[in-house]
């Protein structure tokens, strides 16, 4: 049943791309149908429409990055890789292309990549998710213990402890806001 209602829903958002007509088929407009799409879940099909944005203005980082979003999803990852490194390379402080870019090394079991690539993230944005993916990274390579001690030291997370565990990081401290008198 809920497939039959995401696949009226796609046909639906499908219909409403091909009414919209040629004043809605500059990159932008090709994109927002691709995001609407890429929201239920239409992988394949919103890919199409991210392509077209892409083949539209080959400098959109973000069309680039939503497409790693869907070869993802789809277990294409040496595509999203691909995808994800063109809109850095577009984009080079995009802070979530390079965090999924992390990511989607740590699918491909190339674990150097994924560290340097996490580093990268981190240094621009102090992220939970981030350093998550960094800790993935190093806990599945093969030097993950040995590579994790040279690292330890201060983070935005609280000190890195090379203790063999799945938590790498002692909690961030919670700042509480107080009133001045």
């Amino acid at each position: 049943m809920a497939r039959l209602v995401l696949s009226l829903l796609v046909l639906g958002a499908q219909a409403l791309a091909t009414v919209t007509g040629p004043s809605h088929n500059d990159a932008e407009s090709q994109f927002k149908r691709g995001f609407d799409l890429f929201r239920l879940e239409a992988y394949p099909q919103a890919l199409a429409f991210f392509e077209k944005a892409i083949d539209k203005n080959p400098r959109y980082a973000e069309a680039y990055f939503q497409s790693g979003w869907c070869y993802s999803r789809l277990g294409r990852y040496q595509e999203a890789v691909n995808a994800y490194s063109k809109a850095i390379a577009l984009q080079p402080d995009y802070f979530e292309a390079h965090n999924s870019l992390c990511w989607t090394y740590g699918k491909l079991s190339r674990w150097t990549e994924a560290v340097s690539t996490c580093s990268e993230a981190l240094a621009m944005r102090p992220s939970l998710e981030a350093f998550n993916n960094l800790g993935r990274a190093l806990a599945s390579w093969d030097s993950g213990p040995k590579r994790l001690k040279s690292l330890a030291g201060p983070s935005p997370f609280g000190l890195i402890s090379p203790r063999p565990s799945t938590t790498w990081a002692k909690p961030m401290p919670v700042w509480t806001a107080t009133r001045s008198p």
